[in-house]
Order: structure tokens, then C-alpha cells, then sequence
């Protein structure tokens, strides 16, 4: 083999070799929706709508969900932690919705907010655990939702250890 074919085939293994050991692109994830969808003594139930955007040329898996529930001022209601097996297609998004349920941790917090008689707004900040059998991304996210007058009532008179209106 001459010499100029030897250059040729060593050129073209090296470009090969570039390009198929290209680094992985970090998946993004978008926010859509945080729907209160019931709540009761023990927890509140969280139905979340993620929009995962996958630009690799592999597909990925979105794994699990795990945040924290907090008030507008800053304190935690509770967190919690959803498994997920949700496949994302390689250069393509897909939308992952998941339910939470958030155990109360605090729920004595809420009972100022019940005597003021107005929603409360909450942000679930979280994490999307993303990638593929042997690598794996967290990936943060903030959804914003609101608890009624009637819920934030109910669930204040608990937290002070009063029976809920009838």
C-alpha cells in the first residue's frame, strides 16, 4: 500500500474516531404545568408536565422526579420522589407528566394563610434525574401552582389541630 493511501486510511480513522466519540449534550427540561389535584390529612398530590428536549443522537430516560414543595414565603410543605421510566427519543422532546405525593412535613405552617382567607401560591422546586444506562444528569426545575382559599383553609385548621369544616 503506498504511502498516500496509508495517509488517506489514517486520516479517515481519525476523523471516524472523532466524531463517534462525541461528548453527550446535557438534555433540557422545560416547565409546563403544576396542577394541585388532591389534598388531604396526609399529603398533598402534585401532577407536574415537563417538556424533556433530548438533542443527542441516542435516546435517554427520564428516571425520576424528586423536589421540595415550598410556600411563597420560603417554607418547605414537604418533598417527595417519583420514579419514572419515560423514554426520550434521540434529537426529538417528549412531554414526562408524573404525580407527586408530597407527605405534609409542615403542615402548622399553613394556618396563618388560613385565617387570611385568600390562595396561596407554591413553587415545587425540583430535579429531573435524566440519561442512560451508565450516565446520568440532574437536571433543575421550578413549577409555580396555587392552593385555594378552601384547601388552604382545610389544611390550616388541621395544622392547628382543629377538625376541617364540614
Amino acid at each position: 500500500m503506498s504511502s498516500l493511501w496509508r495517509w488517506l486510511l489514517a486520516l479517515l480513522v481519525l476523523a471516524f474516531s472523532v466524531t463517534a466519540c462525541s461528548r453527550p449534550v446535557p438534555p433540557t427540561v422545560t416547565p409546563r404545568e403544576a396542577r394541585v389535584t388532591r389534598v388531604d390529612p396526609s399529603r398533598l398530590v402534585l401532577s407536574i408536565v415537563l417538556d424533556v428536549s433530548n438533542p443527542n443522537s441516542f435516546s435517554i430516560v427520564a428516571q425520576a422526579v424528586d423536589g421540595a414543595l415550598e410556600l411563597e414565603n420560603g417554607t418547605v410543605l414537604g418533598h417527595a420522589r417519583v420514579p419514572l421510566q419515560t423514554s426520550i427519543p434521540a434529537k426529538s422532546s417528549s412531554q414526562v407528566t408524573s404525580e407527586l405525593s408530597v407527605p405534609w412535613a409542615n403542615l402548622p405552617a399553613l394556618a396563618p394563610f388560613a385565617l387570611s382567607g385568600t390562595d396561596v401560591r407554591f413553587r415545587f422546586r425540583g430535579t429531573a434525574t435524566i440519561g442512560g444506562e451508565s450516565l446520568n444528569v440532574g437536571v433543575p426545575f421550578e413549577l409555580a401552582g396555587v392552593l385555594n382559599r378552601a384547601q388552604v383553609l382545610e389544611l390550616g385548621l388541621r395544622g392547628l389541630g382543629l377538625p376541617a369544616a364540614p
